[in-house]
């Protein structure tokens, strides 16, 4: 936190790195490692398709942008299927 407010860079790309190794580390543990790139390219999919049929984000009365009627969930089920001996 304290290197966001004094946007220390080098501190701030420590925190995230330590993150990613966190992550990268427990997929491996589960033998998920080489699934998380299409993971992360179906929830990619998936977000974008909370934007309107004009690529904008639809918003509720108090701000908080909500999912658009074309909204498709994630299918992270079939990605691990293709991806990971379940």
């Amino acid at each position: 936190m304290d290197a966001c407010q004094t946007e220390d860079c080098v501190k701030v790309f420590d925190a995230l790195v330590d993150q990613l190794y966190i992550l990268i580390g427990t997929a491996h543990a589960f033998g998920m490692a080489d699934a998380l790139e299409a993971g992360f390219e179906e929830v990619h999919r998936s977000n974008m398709t909370k934007l309107d049929a004009d690529g904008k984000p639809v918003y509720r009365e108090d701000g908080k942008v909500i999912k658009s009627a074309l909204f498709q969930a994630p299918d992270l089920d079939k990605v691990l299927k293709e991806t990971y001996s379940m």
